[in-house]
Order: structure tokens, then sequence, then C-alpha cells
């Protein structure tokens, strides 16, 4: 809906982008008095979320430990440092004690991972550690990944 307002003494239109800004800025003055200005806010459309219009949270979430990140991070490592090992030292005899060593307990629990990412940095890192992987064998995964990716990683302003 457009809002006109007096300017000069003509009716001008106020866009809904202008609106939007306008009581935008005043939101954003708002949170500097609300919770020592540590928390922002999501205003949602009346037409998806017609109970409620704002939703807050605390500004420091991006520094939250994501286990999954941390998980995959550890796999990662163990299988740089398996990597590290060269071939003529990799026996039978020996090679699952150097997987048990390495990346082994932590590919087990990834491939028990039962808990949603708990960042938007771990749904990412889940994301990339799928294609590094090569989960995705078709190309409609692939274009759905990169869908889903861009999307989170915008969420995040990455792009």
């Amino acid at each position: 809906m457009e809002n006109p307002i007096q300017s000069a003494g003509e009716a001008v239109t106020e866009t809904p982008v202008k609106k939007v800004n306008r009581l935008g800025w005043e939101l954003a003055h708002a949170l500097n008095d609300y919770a020592d200005g540590e928390w922002k806010a999501v205003v949602y459309p009346t037409s998806v979320r017609p109970t409620f219009a704002v939703g807050f949270c605390i500004m420091n979430l991006p520094d939250i430990k994501d286990p999954l990140v941390e998980a995959i991070e550890a796999y990662r490592d163990g299988v740089a440092r398996m990597d590290a090992v060269s071939n003529a030292e990799i026996t039978q005899e020996n090679e699952e004690r150097l997987v048990s060593e390495t990346y082994g307990p932590h590919l087990d629990k990834l491939l028990t991972w039962d808990k949603p990412a708990m960042t938007l940095q771990g749904a990412i890192a889940a994301l990339k550690f799928m294609e590094d992987q090569h989960v995705f064998v078709d190309d409609l995964g692939k274009v759905m990944r990169l869908a889903v990716l861009r999307y989170l990683e915008r969420q995040e302003g990455v792009l």
C-alpha cells in the first residue's frame, strides 16, 4: 500500500521501498535502546507471519562454534594427515591403524550425524563438503545444490 505524504504543499506518494527504508531506520534506532543494542531484528511480512511482525536474536550468533563445521574441519584435517603418509609407508598391517589415527573417527562421526547445522555457516559448510565429496553425481543435484548454497550465502552476505 502506498502512503501519500505532504512535501512542499503537494501530495507525494511514498513507494513501498521508501516506506520500508524509513521504517527500517526507525527500527534500527529503536534497537539501540533494546537490550543494550546487542540484538538484531527480522521483520516479517504479515502475509507470512500474521501473528507477529518482528523476531529478535542476539547479534553475536555468528561467533557460535557450529559442531558440524568443527566435525567437517576435523575430518579434513585427518584426511590431510593421512595424505601426508607416503604410499610406501602404508601396508595391509598398518592401514587400519593409520585410518583410526587420522580421519577414521571423524568420518564415523559425520556418517552418524543426526543434528541440524547450528548456524548458516554450518549449513554452507555442509553443502560445500557434500560437493567436495562428490555426493551430487547428477546434473540436477549439482544445480539444486548451487541454488541452495547461493541462497544461504546471500543470507550471510557472502555474495
